[in-house]
Parts: C-alpha cells; sequence; structure tokens
C-alpha cells in the first residue's frame, strides 16, 4: 500500500539544488538526483539516503480538490499541490517525507501528512521527518543488539534449503537458483530474488537455454509474489512443498530442446504482442533436428510478425554446423558466468547426431529427467482444508490460489481472527454461502504481528483494505475495498474485475478512483468496450459500502452485486444481492 505527504504552497516550484541545499541544512541525510527542473515532474524520482539509492514517486498535480479540503486551515492563498509518494520500503518512506519537509520548509507550505492523517505546517513536516528518523535509527541500533534476523542473504538461503540439499544431490545452489544438474543445455529451476522487503524473497520459476547469454531472455514464471516472508512460522514448509509442486514436478519432463521448443511456441501464441522474439522457438527446433517445425514457425510468424519473421528466417539459411559452433561457444561462456563448474556437461546438439538411434541419440544430448521423491514431507498442519458445509468459515493467516483450488495457509480459530480483525491485522476468512455454488474468501491486510520490521509509527492506525476472491458456478470476481480516508465507517471500492470460469478467460472490469470521483469500465463481452464517467452524489452510495463487521460476508456480497448492476455488468443472482 502507498502513502502521501501533499505539499500545498503557492508559487514556482524550487529547484533541486536548493531542495538539496534545504535538507543539507536541516541535517536530513537526504538528496534529490536527476536533472532538469521540479515543475511538471511524473513519476519517480532518484534519491539518496545516507548514500544509498532510495527514490520516491513525485508528482505535481495541482489538487484543487485536497486544497478545497482544507480550506480555512491553511493560508487561502495556497493554489498548488505537489506530491511525494511511497510503499512500504523504510527507506523510501524516510527520503520522502524528508524531502517533503524540506520543500515545506523553502516555500513556507503546509504538508497533509496520509501516515500521520494531519495537517502539519512546515515546522510540523520537519518535526515528523526527525521523529522518523530518530525511530529508524533506533530500529537498527535494537536489531543489531540482539543479532541480525534471519533474512535473504545466500547464506540465509542455504538454511531454509538443507532439509530439500540433504536428501536432493541432483539439485544445487548456485548464489540465488536452486537448479536441477548436471546442466547440458537447459537451465531448470527457481531464482530467489531479493526485495525491498530485507524479509521477504520474490521467487520465480526459470528455464533457461543455456545457448543464450547468462542476461538473454528467460522462461520464467513468478511464485505467489508477497507470499515469501521468511518470518511467517510455516515459510520453510510451505516453500518446500510449493517448489515441489509448483516448480520441479512441471520442469522435471523439460529435458529435450524439442520439448523446449514447442512450449515457447505455444506460449507465443498465446502472448503474440507481449512475447520476447529472442526467444523464439526457431533455434531450438534446429538444434533439436526438427526443421520442419522451425520452417512452419517463421511461416506462422510472417502473417503477424514479419520484420520478426525475417529476423528468425536468416537462422533457416545458416549452415548448421556454424550455428552450433557459435552456440556451443555461447554455452560454455554462459556456464563460466553462471560459475556451473563441474555441473555443466558440454554436450552435442541433436542435430549433430544424425545417425545415432532416437533413444541413444536422447541418451546422450538431453538433459536429465527430475523425479519428485524422495522430498521433505510437509506437516500436516500447513494448509487448512476450505469449508464444504454451507455458512461454515474457516480461518487463516493467508491463501495461496493454486491449480487444484484455493489453499489456506497457517489455520487460525476465529477468536484470534477477531482479535487480528480488531487491530486491524492480516488475516483470511473462507465462506461458503448458503443455497449457492458460492464460494468466497476475504483477505484483510494489514501488518502482521510477526513481522519484524520497524514500526516507524506505532501510534498511527492503518486503514483496512479488503481483498476479495469470489467463485460462483460461471464467475470468479475479484473485488478490492480500501477504507476512506480518515472516515472509520466506509470503504470504497476500487477495482473489480470478472472471469469466465468456463472460457479462463477476462470479460469484464472496472476501477473507481474515489479522490476524482472517477469510475471506467472495459467491457470484452461484445468486442472491447470501453467507458468512464464521473459519479454523481448517488452513484457513490453505490460505490462504498459500510466498513463491514467481523463476519459480515453477506453484505460484502450484497454490495458488490449492486457495484455490478450499477455499473452495467449485469445481475449474478448467487450473489444474494437481496441479502
Amino acid at each position: 500500500m502507498s502513502m502521501e505527504s501533499h505539499v500545498m504552497f503557492r508559487g514556482p516550484l524550487p529547484s533541486r539544488a536548493a531542495v538539496n541545499g534545504a535538507l543539507k541544512e536541516l541535517g536530513f541525510p537526504v538528496a534529490l538526483g536527476g536533472r532538469g527542473g521540479l515543475e511538471g515532474h511524473r513519476g519517480r524520482m532518484p534519491v539518496r539516503l545516507r548514500r544509498a539509492a532510495a527514490g520516491v514517486e513525485f508528482d505535481v498535480f495541482d489538487d484543487q480538490e485536497l486544497l478545497a479540503r482544507f480550506a480555512g486551515e491553511i493560508d487561502p492563498a495556497f493554489d498548488r499541490t505537489a506530491s511525494f509518494r511511497w510503499g512500504g520500503d523504510t527507506e523510501e518512506m524516510l527520503a520522502g517525507l524528508c524531502a517533503a519537509a524540506a520543500l515545506a520548509h523553502l516555500l513556507g507550505a503546509a504538508v497533509f501528512d496520509e501516515a500521520e492523517d494531519a495537517l502539519l505546517d512546515a515546522d510540523g513536516a520537519i518535526a515528523v521527518a526527525r521523529k522518523n528518523l530518530q525511530a529508524a535509527a533506533a530500529a537498527a541500533e535494537a536489531e543489531a543488539a540482539k543479532g541480525r534476523q534471519p533474512g535473504t542473504r545466500p547464506a540465509d538461503l542455504k538454511r531454509y534449503l538443507a532439509p530439500l540439499l540433504a536428501l536432493r544431490p541432483d539439485l544445487r545452489l548456485v548464489g540465488r537458483s536452486l537448479v536441477i544438474t548436471p546442466v547440458r543445455h537447459l537451465l531448470r529451476g527457481v531464482f530467489f530474488d531479493r526485495t525491498s522487503d530485507r524479509y521477504a524473497f520474490r521467487i520465480e520459476r526459470q528455464v533457461r537455454p543455456l545457448y543464450h547469454h547468462p542476461n538473454g531472455p528467460i522462461v520464467r514464471k513468478t511464485l505467489h509474489d508477497g507470499h515469501w516472508a521468511v518470518w511467517e512460522p510455516d515459510f520453510v514448509p510451505l516453500l518446500l512443498d510449493r517448489l515441489d509442486e509448483e516448480v520441479f514436478a512441471p520442469l522435471g519432463p523439460i529435458t529435450s530442446l524439442g520439448a523446449f521448443a514447442q512450449d515457447i511456441a505455444a506460449r507465443s501464441r498465446m502472448r503474440r504482442s507481449e512475447w520476447s522474439h529472442a526467444l523464439s522457438p526457431v533455434r531450438a527446433f534446429l538444434l533439436a533436428g526438427e526443421r520442419a517445425q522451425a520452417e512452419a514457425y517463421v511461416e506462422e510468424l510472417e502473417q503477424t510478425q514479419p520484420a520478426t519473421a525475417r529476423e528468425q528466417r536468416s537462422y533457416l539459411s545458416r549452415p548448421i554446423g556454424e550455428l552450433c559452433a557459435e552456440l556451443h561457444a555461447l554455452e560454455a561462456a554462459a556456464a563460466a558466468e553462471l560459475k556451473l563448474g563441474e555441473d555443466w556437461l558440454p554436450t552435442p546438439f541433436p542435430v549433430e547426431l544424425p545417425q545415432e538411434a532416437p533413444a541413444r541419440r536422447n541418451a546422450l544430448t538431453r538433459d536429465p529427467e527430475f523425479a519428485r521423491q524422495p522430498w521433505p514431507e510437509p506437516p500436516r498442519s500447513l494448509f487448512q482444508p476450505l469449508p464444504d458445509v454451507p455458512g461454515e468459515e474457516r480461518f487463516a493467516s493467508r491463501w495461496l490460489r493454486v491449480a487444484d483450488g484455493p489453499k489456506l495457509v497457517g489455520p487460525l480459530s476465529r477468536a484470534e481472527a477477531e482479535r487480528r480483525y480488531d487491530r486491524r491485522e492480516r488475516f483470511c476468512v473462507a465462506y461458503l454461502v448458503p443455497e449457492t455454488d458460492t464460494r468466497l474468501l476475504v483477505s484483510y491486510w494489514g501488518r502482521d504481528p510477526g513481522d519484524p520490521s520497524p514500526v516507524m509509527n506505532p501510534e498511527h492506525v492503518p486503514g483496512r483494505r479488503l481483498g476479495l476472491f469470489v467463485q460462483t458456478a460461471r464467475w470468479t470476481l475479484h473485488v478490492s475495498f480500501n477504507e476512506a480516508l480518515g472516515s472509520g465507517e466506509t470503504v470504497d471500492f476500487t477495482t473489480v474485475s470478472v472471469m469466465d470460469r468456463a472460457e479462463d478467460c477476462r470479460v469484464w472490469e472496472s476501477s473507481f478512483v474515489v479522490k476524482k470521483a472517477d469510475c471506467s469500465v472495459h467491457d470484452f463481452r461484445d468486442g472491447r468496450q470501453y467507458r468512464t464517467w464521473t459519479a454523481s452524489d448517488a452513484d457513490l452510495a453505490a460505490l462504498t459500502a459500510p466498513l463491514p463487521g467481523f463476519g459480515d460476508h453477506d453484505g460484502l456480497l450484497a454490495r458488490t452485486a449492486a457495484y455490478l448492476e450499477k455499473t452495467g455488468f449485469g445481475v449474478i443472482p448467487d450473489l444474494r444481492a437481496d441479502a
């Protein structure tokens, strides 16, 4: 969730150099980067905090609605606004608060700080920035005093994977990648990327053809983004369970260049407009000795992407020996760059062994198949079963959407879930709607009680954010709500998306920008229709919902049904719009 500090002022904006001078004068360890003036700036602005890159979003909006909101509380001459925005990263928050305070100091401006939910003068904004800098420093000292928390370093990663590596000598941890060995032509595995949160990974399943440069294109899929915080009590068992089901089970059978080429071709047909031609299957088909498949793919490309087809056709005209020699050299360079060592086996391409029998050619050129056993057994308590009795609720810390349906992770009692609701902490609930085939999962987003990240402002009460995942007999809905800023009484629809389950495709989506009362709809059911409008006062009543009490599932469903009808999707009876 992003937060903002809005600076309200009059007159021109100062130069970056002037802002940096004010930051230095105030003793803030922050400096704006980039070039050009601040006037008209939109988007990301590079910032340095104690010589480390941070960065915030900076936009000059001249938000008249915000100015009107504080009429009578700010200088009536103020007619302009500029906003600093950041996500959950502590360094970005500190950079944004300090920059907003310095700008207010130069302009004699007022600042509305969303995190504090307070209107501040320049001195107040400076005090808030200093308070947060001191809190961050104290948190860093406390962490150093109690020893380093487990994080996302390679040494930490090795410790998390130790139970698996002890069972599987055919898996090797190479830097931040866990890969199947030995490697011939295809590097298959999982990459554990760092994030702005020092306690969380971003995890990607990857297949990399070794004849590409080490930094070249990869077939990749992100696994459950946002769910890999290392402090979660079930982090290791959940990680090992998902590596089995969602990484190595699908990667194990991809052993030949022909199978890899078929997979790329299928993906590129589904995503033609966004698929990189650098991962075209033409080279893989040729190396596999499947020239007819390569030619057919190029002919198919010529119908939609003639320029790309011409580039790929150039491979068809090259002597196969010359092409193989070039790609073997690239494989060797990639293996050295990736530090595969003896885990890389230099191997002929299938096209180089035309006289061998197919079975022997496969044995000599394919990457090894990967057996799923042995594997560490997950604890029985890892997942909570979904409710199967109408009207039943089941609670968990969070849920994952996987191939065989939603999985509840980290079971909670109803009493613990209600405590988390009252404290605005994270949890989720699954609910089977009576007298329908509708299943509802509601995610209440908030801070988790086990999160070791420092709390910059313990007195701040965050707004509620809710996410609905609804499955009816025909439709799947994704709905997001945010608590109306400072209201404590209502939540606003922000996005609604509808999928057709039978066709497995999105058919309708809507977004609602509360600040400007702007509503937009994309309707894909009859061609592609797009419309926008400004909500009237009557519309706003349908586009907001009362803040739900704990367990008020039917109320959320009824409001969702009313929203869909009001914005043009139509009626979904299974949402119980009459509730």
